[in-house]
C-alpha cells in the first residue's frame, strides 16, 4: 500500500485530504506541524508528502521542504499548499 504524509494544521482540510487519499487506497499519516512531519520522515518511508506552507505559531511546510531537499534523491515527491490569502505579512 502506498503511504502519504499530510502536514496540515486545519483539521477540516486535513481530513478532506485524508479522505481523498484513502479513496485511492493510500495509508495516510496526519500531522499538524513541521516538527511532527520531520519526525515521521525520519522514522518512515512515504510515497508522497503534502505540506501546508504556513502554520500559525509553529514551523510550517518550508521546514518540511528543507528536510526533503536535504534527503536528496531519496526524498518522496511533495505537494506544497496554502490557504493563506495574505502572504505579505509572513
Amino acid at each position: 500500500m502506498k503511504r502519504v504524509l499530510i502536514m496540515e494544521d486545519n483539521l477540516s482540510l486535513a481530513f478532506d485530504w485524508k479522505d481523498e487519499f484513502e479513496l485511492k487506497k493510500f495509508d495516510v499519516t496526519l500531522c499538524s506541524d513541521a516538527d511532527q512531519a520531520i519526525s515521521h520522515l525520519n522514522d518512515s518511508d512515504f510515497d508522497i508528502v503534502v505540506t501546508d506552507l504556513f502554520v500559525p505559531k509553529g514551523r510550517g511546510g518550508l521546514h518540511v521542504i528543507a528536510k526533503l531537499l536535504r534527503m536528496g534523491k531519496s526524498a518522496p515527491p511533495s505537494i506544497a499548499v496554502t490557504g493563506a490569502s495574505d502572504l505579505t505579512h509572513r
